[in-house]
């Protein structure tokens, strides 16, 4: 799990494209799904990124 903010997505793309699923979480579902889709953009569709809701992420 990594936030939207510039320290942490850096980190949760790194683990993506090593193979681990990350779950980018913020305040609001909208600013993390953006984020994932940048993610996934970035490093290609094989990695396993995706975006939600503080509270939704934890679960």
């Amino acid at each position: 799990m990594g936030g939207t903010g510039p320290q942490d997505k850096g980190p949760a793309h790194r683990f993506a494209q090593a193979g681990h699923t990350v779950v980018l979480d913020s305040r609001s579902a909208e600013r993390a799904e953006s984020a994932a889709t940048e993610s996934v953009r970035r490093a290609g569709d094989a990695v396993r990124v995706s975006g939600a809701d503080n509270a939704t992420a934890a679960e």
